[in-house]
């Protein structure tokens, strides 16, 4: 389990490092010349009290051409903003579930002569955690580090 978290916990900082280096925005999209394709804006704020709008990205170079407003919107809506506070949510999530325990139920302990003992604790289902975590994994399965044992096992 300790394996999982921590390559979680990898994967998160690097994204919250890429997002912290990018241009903050806000970005937006609008048409670019002769509207065939559409660009990702970025309001830049370098200067203080004057804004200006640069050109970030032209979305139908980046991708498939035939989609060019789509490929823009979607680069807009995964701003660093964003993409932070997706990290920050997922890091809460991850403390969450690190905290969970298997449920147990409470069973009584008999010698080999029927006399009651001790009442144990034994778990009765499967660990959440081993449910959980392997999902929040999956947007990272293309990671060079990412193991396919990792990979939750298909719904039924």
């Amino acid at each position: 389990m300790d394996d999982l978290i921590a390559f979680l916990r990898a994967r998160l900082d690097e994204d919250e490092r890429v997002a912290q280096a990018s241009d903050p925005g806000p970005w937006e999209v609008g048409p670019s010349f002769g509207g065939k394709d559409s660009r990702v804006y970025v309001q830049e704020t370098d200067h203080p009290g004057i804004d200006t709008i640069g050109t970030c990205v032209i979305a139908g170079q980046v991708a498939n051409k035939t989609r060019f407003r789509e490929n823009a919107q979607h680069i807009a809506l995964w701003n660093p903003a964003r993409v932070l506070a997706e990290v920050e949510a997922k890091r809460h999530l991850l403390d969450a579930i690190s905290t969970l325990k298997r449920s147990t139920s409470r069973v009584e302990r008999v010698d080999q002569h029927g006399r009651p003992g001790a009442w144990n604790a034994r778990p009765t289902g499967p660990d959440p955690r081993a449910l959980l975590l392997p999902l929040l994994l999956l947007p990272y399965a293309g990671h060079p580090d990412y193991r396919e044992e990792w990979r939750p096992a298909p719904a039924a």
